[in-house]
């Protein structure tokens, strides 16, 4: 059986992971279990799952920042290379502390392309750089959440596109999310808020929307070229999975 381990930066990202998998590759073809690292000891997080007869096992860490990820992959990696992973997989959001003190208020492709560069020359100091995908969600996972825009007006009839576009200014169905919003998660929380729903990146706020999703909403937020981290994202764990 293969084993690919996920290290993401939170809460939010692992519940979408545990999602994502589903979605992918239905119910009896893998296995997963999440963790979350607290104080450098990873304690359990109470939910596990496992098909008949699964043929890949998903390890899901969440390391608690964005900038642990892949420290903390450097400090594990050689135990699970010998506990038989074949493949690990970072994933953390652009949007930062970091990011906000070099540019304040405007996406950058030259810093987003200079943040990725530094942490591909990090990873090459690893022990096996080919075993590891790298993947930011630009600029942060909600991004990805406003891409799926079809499940968020069928989840919440009141959100209709007319009502998107006059909270935003925009038609979600026409431009990328990736390229159009610096701080995605205050734009969704904005959204949310319309319908009354207070959106503080909680595990059950994440469970709540992640569990709306179809794989025909994941395809449509990834249409087109648009969301291209997510659309990265996603064949990786698929071609780790079917390798």
């Amino acid at each position: 059986m293969k084993k690919v381990a996920v290290f993401v930066e939170g809460q939010s990202e692992q519940v979408f992971v545990k999602y994502l998998l589903h979605l992918l590759f239905g119910y009896e073809n893998i296995s997963f279990e999440c963790f979350r690292l607290v104080a450098d000891s990873m304690h359990i997080v109470p939910y596990k799952y496992s098909g008949y007869g699964p043929t890949c096992h998903f390890l899901l860490i969440d390391v608690g920042g964005d900038e642990r990820v892949l420290s903390v992959i450097k400090e594990r990696e050689r135990s699970l290379y010998g506990r038989g992973f074949s493949r690990i997989i970072a994933l953390r959001d652009m949007y930062g502390e970091t990011y906000r003190r070099r540019s304040p208020r405007t996406i950058s492709e030259e810093l987003n392309a200079a943040f990725i560069k530094g942490a591909e020359e990090t990873i090459a100091t690893f022990s096996a750089p080919d075993k590891i995908g790298l993947h930011f969600s630009i600029m942060e996972f909600e991004a990805w959440l406003l891409g799926v825009h079809s499940a968020l007006t069928r989840s919440f009839p009141s959100l209709t596109t007319e009502t998107i576009q006059m909270q935003l200014g925009i038609d979600l169905a026409c431009v990328d999310p990736q390229t159009e919003f610096y701080h995605p998660s205050s734009v969704l929380k904005s959204l949310l808020a319309f319908v009354g729903i207070n959106y503080r990146k909680k595990q059950s706020d994440i469970e709540g929307l992640c569990s709306r999703l179809s794989l025909s909403d994941i395809e449509e937020a990834v249409q087109g070229g648009k969301c291209a981290s997510l659309a990265a994202f996603i064949d990786d764990i698929r071609d780790s999975a079917n390798a």
